[in-house]
């Protein structure tokens, strides 16, 4: 659960970060910043998807490489990548009604 917690405070981050790049700009750089926020993501998913592939299970748990890589983190990026999508959808109906 605090995988969740994590993925979704780095796509803030990423969110915030492309909306201070817009502000310091003239013209805005990143026009979808909802998909841009997913980049961190992504990297950061990553960088610990290859630390845990590359060491070994510590010696008290009983979790394989394949449990780990799903549950901490190919499930919170799909939530958080869902969570953005949602966003975004609801941003554009918000648009269209005004």
């Amino acid at each position: 659960m605090s995988a969740i917690f994590f993925y979704a405070t780095v796509y803030l981050i990423g969110y915030f970060g492309a909306n201070v790049i817009n502000l310091l700009t003239v013209k805005p750089l990143i026009r979808n910043r909802y998909m841009a926020a997913l980049v961190p993501v992504v990297l950061v998913a990553t960088a610990h998807a290859y630390k845990i592939v590359s060491t070994p299970p510590r010696q008290m748990q009983d979790t394989s490489m394949e449990y780990a890589l799903g549950a901490y983190i190919i499930m919170p990026v799909i939530i958080v990548t869902l969570g953005a999508i949602y966003a975004m959808w609801n941003k554009k109906t918000d648009q269209n009604e005004d």
